[in-house]
């Protein structure tokens, strides 16, 4: 058993013990839906792992259902509703939801904006940009993420910083900045030191695969692609280094 399934193994019971009715008191409908949202990433983690079986995933439908259920349990705790926005956004957007997702984020952005949450606010305009980036809208998708970067502070978590940063080498590339995108590839290039991370750095790999493929070093593009395709926690991600292998064959 996995850590997932023993994490599940615990916070499944408790969730059924949780009444149908909302409770009235203030800081049990905040434990409550705390939990439910736990719950939530939780099957979300599992619904995106490699390793779960097809058959035993949870399924969007399954997440998204128990996500509902702890924002209505956040009604009245700001804080609370813009992270189950933020976690229901994230659900839809990898179910390929993309205008559910955005409004998600939208409505996320605006509680953390008004109750002052700035590190959240920050990712949750990362979230969004990612969203605008996909979609095409890449002068919006720009500038969000430079407002993102304007405002990391020093000593901001560097796995942040490398993610803000790939983003802007995939945003400048897609506008055909390709000195700019060179520029954000050195930055996150130094960032990626200082961790180990495989993760950020296979999401690094493919950035600049997509910049060498603007650059017409497609050879260099190819072999980049194939390191990238690393053990990762994240199906999107594996499934990801294919599509671009399959690009660069043809």
């Amino acid at each position: 058993m996995g850590d997932a399934e023993r994490a599940l193994a615990v916070i499944e019971p408790v969730i059924r013990e949780l009444p149908e009715m909302i409770p009235e008191t203030p800081a049990l409908r905040r434990d409550g839906a705390r939990l439910l949202r736990q719950y939530g990433i939780l099957l979300s983690y599992m619904d995106s792992s490699p390793d779960q079986p097809a058959g035993r995933r949870p399924g969007a439908d399954n997440i998204v259902a128990v996500l509902e259920r702890a924002l209505a349990w956040s009604i009245g705790d700001r804080t609370a509703e813009a992270d189950v926005h933020s976690s229901l956004g994230i659900t839809a957007y990898y179910a390929r939801d993309l205008e559910t997702a955005h409004g998600h984020y939208e409505r996320a952005l605006r509680i953390y904006e008004d109750v002052v949450d700035v590190a959240q606010a920050m990712i949750t305009r990362n979230n969004l940009a990612e969203l605008l980036l996909e979609t095409g809208r890449i002068d919006e998708a720009i500038d969000e993420l430079n407002e993102v970067w304007d405002g990391l502070r020093r000593g901001s978590r560097v796995n942040f910083q490398i993610i803000v940063a790939t983003n802007l080498v995939q945003a400048h590339t897609a506008r055909a900045d390709l000195d700019l995108a060179q520029g954000w590839l050195v930055a996150a290039r130094k960032l990626l030191t200082a961790t180990r991370s495989t993760f950020y750095a296979c999401e690094l790999d493919l950035a600049e695969c997509e910049l060498l493929i603007a650059q017409g070093r497609v050879d260099a593009a190819r072999t980049l692609a194939r390191r990238a395709l690393r053990p990762d926690p994240t199906r999107n991600l594996v499934d990801l280094v294919g599509e671009r292998l399959r690009v660069l064959s043809t």
